[in-house]
């Protein structure tokens, strides 16, 4: 009986070391979902200036991190990172985003005239866009389309368009990709018009997909 009894003190320890190493295991994990400051300063070429929580900023090529901060791609003014399991695109010159890994999103800062301009992607080719939450679909120029391969005349359905000018021909499509940073829809209703148009708006066929909310300084599109 003594020697039983002395064996259960070292049985009991288990649990509670179990219950330590559980409880130490979520407190990493926590940390490392923690939420982030990152500012792109700048981009040269292929590669980012980047600055994360505050700290000095650091030439990033594609593939590096930062901070828990990879640089994915660069395109032009903006540039797309991986931040633990979500991936995030900034603009250059924006206030710093308050980042918190866990779903992809979008960060736009408004330009002089108040309007959301983004580069980005329908079918694999480079587009300017103007976020238009006014806008039921995407639309674009006929000189556009043409351009991105987009046979509107003959895979398109004729409709009537409403312009400043009064009723127009459109047509209507379907644009197989669609790409702003790291936020993809695919089969994306559009209309394609005869005016001619300075950028692509970028309707609610593609905003829809996603959790909108604005600020003063910045609009973020984050995947619901």
């Amino acid at each position: 009986m003594p020697a039983a009894m002395s064996k259960r003190p070292r049985q009991s320890r288990r649990p509670q070391a179990a219950a330590l190493l559980g409880g130490l295991c979520a407190l990493l994990l926590a940390g490392a979902a923690v939420a982030q400051d990152v500012r792109l300063v700048g981009t040269i070429g292929s590669r980012a200036i980047v600055s994360v929580d505050g700290g000095q900023p650091r030439t990033l090529a594609k593939g590096q991190s930062l901070g828990g901060v990879q640089l994915l791609e660069v395109q032009g003014n903006s540039a797309t990172f991986q931040i633990g399991s979500s991936r995030q695109t900034l603009l250059v010159g924006q206030a710093p985003t308050h980042v918190t890994p866990g779903k992809t999103a979008l960060t736009l800062s408004p330009s002089a005239n108040g309007h959301y301009m983004s580069e980005g992607k329908i079918n694999g080719h480079a587009v300017q866009f103007i976020v238009d939450t006014g806008a039921s679909t995407i639309a674009l120029d006929a000189k556009t389309a043409r351009r991105l391969g987009i046979d509107y005349e003959r895979s398109g359905q004729p409709i009537q368009v409403a312009t400043a000018n009064g009723k127009a021909q459109g047509w209507s499509v379907r644009l197989p990709t669609v790409s702003i940073g790291a936020l993809t829809q695919r089969n994306v209703p559009a209309t394609v018009v005869q005016q001619p148009m300075p950028f692509v708006l970028l309707g609610n066929s593609f905003l829809n997909h996603y959790q909108m909310t604005r600020d003063a300084r910045s609009l973020v599109l984050k995947s619901k």
